[in-house]
């Protein structure tokens, strides 16, 4: 399983899945160049995405071209040490911590002057299980409105 949390607003549960979902249309370099649905575990720094129709349980996002309208965009990743799974709130403060530390290196403004605000996808008791360790950092506005471009350097 694999966590989307947005402090104080949402949660999303991922299933842990072997199959892939098709994928978004990707360039040379890697950007999706065409929508499409992507397996969250193939998200890369860079991905746009929009939220799920329904929060619970999930295996793909909506991907997009950051130059189409998306709620979230994948900033940062890290792994977790291994060991014993370390709990919701463990990872709730590691995965905040460490996806503002790494904040303004990708937007170019500090958090605490943004219009961004940070959410992440994070392992659960039952991906933990399987090795998976993860915290994909995720950019989206503040007051949910939609994104256009990417917040690379853009300094908003």
């Amino acid at each position: 399983m694999f966590r989307f949390r947005r402090p104080r607003a949402l949660l999303i549960a991922c299933l842990l899945v072997a199959t892939a979902c098709g994928g978004a249309a990707r360039d040379e370099s890697g950007a999706i160049i065409e929508a499409g649905t992507e397996n969250v575990f193939a998200l890369k720094i860079g991905d746009c995405f929009d939220d799920p129709d329904e929060f619970g349980e999930i295996t793909s996002v909506a991907a997009v071209p950051c130059t189409a309208a998306h709620d979230n965009e994948v900033f940062y990743t890290f792994d977790l040490p291994d060991g014993s799974f370390p709990g919701d709130e463990a990872i709730d403060e590691a995965a905040f911590r460490e996806c503002v530390a790494s904040f303004e290196t990708y937007v170019g403004v500090a958090y605490e002057s943004s219009i961004l605000d940070v959410t992440y996808l994070s392992p659960t008791d039952a991906s933990w299980d399987t090795g998976d360790r993860e915290i994909a950092c995720l950019l989206y506005h503040i007051d949910l409105e939609k994104l256009t471009g990417s917040m690379r350097a853009s300094g908003v």
